[in-house]
C-alpha cells in the first residue's frame, strides 16, 4: 500500500520541483535582474504611450527607443479590463487584435479584485501557476500511460515556455487550457474539452485552429456528438470578436493576418537564407538552433510512426501548427524570442505524444536538446543579457 500511496503522489511531487523551479527563476530575476521592479516582467517600451494606470516606471526596466513586447499590452488590458480610459486604448499598438486576447488580463484584474498595485504580480504569478499547472497534468498522463511521472519536467526545457513566463504574454494560460482540453479529450471528457478550448479561444484566437485538430479526429471516428459539442467552443470567442468590431474603432487596429502570413513555406525559405546569407554570432547561432528544433519537433509530432490510436489527435494539432509553420511570414520568425513563442505548444505536444512508444528515443533527444537551450535562455535572460 505504501508504495502505491508514493507513486499516486507522485504527480504532485513533480509538480512541486516544478513549482520550487518556476519560483527560483521568477525570483532571480525580480530580486536581480529587475532590482525588486516587478514592471520588468512586462519589457515596456518607450516608443508609444504607456497605460495611464502604470505609474512611474523605473529607467532601468525601460526598453528605451523600443515598441516593447506583449507583456506591456496584457498590462494595459488587465488594468483596464474595459477600456473605460481613453488613455487605455491610446496605449494599445493594435486595439482590435490585443483586445481579442481578454481572458489572461481580465483573470489578473478578477484575482485582484481591480487593486492595480497587485494586478503585475497577478499576471506573473497567473503564469507561474500554468507552468507548473502543465507539468502537472503531464505527471497525471505520463503515470497513468506506465511512464514515468518525471518526465513532465520536460516541459520546462521548451523554450517558449520560459519566454512567456519572463515577458508576461497569454500563450501559458492557451498552453495550460490546450493540455487540460486534450487530457479530458483522452478521457472522453468532450464537455470539458469544449469547455477548456472555448476559454482558450478568449486566451490566444489561434487556439481555435488548434481545435480543428479535434474536429479532424472526431469526424475520422464518425463521432458526430463530440464533433458538435466541440463546434460550441467557438462560440464565446465568436460573440466576444463581435462586440469588438462594434465598440473598438478602426482606427490604429489591424488583422494582424497581412503582417503574420505570407506565401506557403515563403517565411521558412527566407529564414534558411538570413542564416547562409548572414555571419552568425553567438545569438545568431541559438536563434539557427532553436529554429531548427522547433522544425525537428514538428517533422517528429506529424511524420513520425505512430503505434497508439488514442493518441491520434495529438498528430492532427500537429499538422493545423505544420499549416500555420508554412504560411507565418519573416515577421514570425525573425526572431528566437517570436517563433519559440508562437509555436511552443509543438513542444508540448510532442511531449505528451511520448506515451505513444514509436520514435520515443527521438522524441526524448529532441526534447532533451531543448531543455539545454532552455537552459542557455533562462541564465542569459537572468544575467541581463538578453
Amino acid at each position: 500500500m505504501g508504495a502505491i500511496g508514493d507513486t499516486g503522489r507522485r504527480p504532485f511531487v513533480v509538480a512541486f520541483v516544478a513549482l520550487m523551479i518556476v519560483v527560483t527563476v521568477g525570483s532571480a530575476n525580480l530580486w536581480g535582474h529587475f532590482r525588486g521592479e516587478i514592471l520588468g516582467f512586462f519589457r515596456i517600451g518607450t516608443v508609444i504611450p504607456r497605460s495611464p494606470y502604470v505609474g512611474h516606471v523605473p529607467e532601468h526596466v525601460l526598453s528605451k527607443g523600443e515598441l516593447g513586447y506583449d507583456g506591456q499590452f496584457f498590462l494595459t488590458l488587465a488594468l483596464d479590463p474595459g477600456l473605460h480610459q481613453r488613455g487605455s486604448i491610446a496605449a494599445l499598438d493594435n486595439p482590435r487584435y490585443r483586445y481579442r486576447r481578454i481572458l489572461y488580463p481580465f483573470l489578473a484584474s478578477l484575482i485582484t479584485l481591480g487593486y492595480k498595485p497587485a494586478i503585475p504580480y497577478a499576471l506573473v504569478g497567473i503564469n507561474g501557476a500554468c507552468l507548473v499547472g502543465i507539468v502537472f497534468i503531464l505527471a497525471l498522463w505520463f503515470q497513468e500511460t506506465g511512464l514515468s511521472a518525471w518526465l513532465g519536467l520536460l516541459a520546462l526545457g521548451i523554450v517558449g515556455v520560459w519566454i512567456v513566463f519572463l515577458l508576461s504574454t497569454a500563450d501559458l494560460l492557451a498552453s495550460f487550457l490546450l493540455i487540460i482540453s486534450l487530457y479530458a479529450y483522452f478521457h472522453r471528457r468532450v464537455w470539458l474539452t469544449a469547455l477548456a478550448m472555448a476559454a482558450a479561444g478568449l486566451t490566444h484566437e489561434t487556439l481555435l485552429l488548434v481545435l480543428g485538430g479535434f474536429w479532424f479526429d472526431a469526424l475520422l471516428k464518425r463521432n458526430w456528438r463530440d464533433l458538435s459539442i466541440l463546434t460550441l467552443a467557438v462560440l464565446p470567442a465568436g460573440i466576444w470578436n463581435i462586440h469588438i468590431l462594434k465598440t473598438l474603432p478602426v482606427r490604429g487596429s489591424t488583422t494582424g493576418f497581412f503582417e503574420n502570413f505570407t506565401l506557403p513555406a515563403a517565411g521558412m525559405v527566407a529564414k534558411i537564407r538570413s542564416f547562409l546569407m548572414e555571419p552568425l554570432g553567438v545569438k545568431g547561432m541559438y536563434d539557427a538552433l532553436t529554429f531548427f528544433l522547433v522544425t525537428g519537433m514538428l517533422f517528429l509530432l506529424c511524420f513520425g510512426p505512430k503505434r497508439d490510436d488514442q493518441v491520434t489527435v495529438l498528430r492532427w494539432c500537429g499538422v493545423v501548427y505544420l499549416i500555420l509553420y508554412l504560411v507565418v511570414s519573416m515577421q514570425v520568425f525573425e526572431y528566437y524570442l517570436g517563433f519559440n513563442r508562437v509555436f511552443m505548444n509543438v513542444g508540448l505536444l510532442l511531449l505528451m505524444g511520448l506515451a505513444d512508444p514509436s520514435w520515443r528515443s527521438a522524441k526524448v533527444g529532441i526534447l532533451g536538446l531543448s531543455s539545454v537551450a532552455s537552459l542557455f535562455f533562462v541564465a542569459a535572460y537572468t544575467m541581463g543579457l538578453i
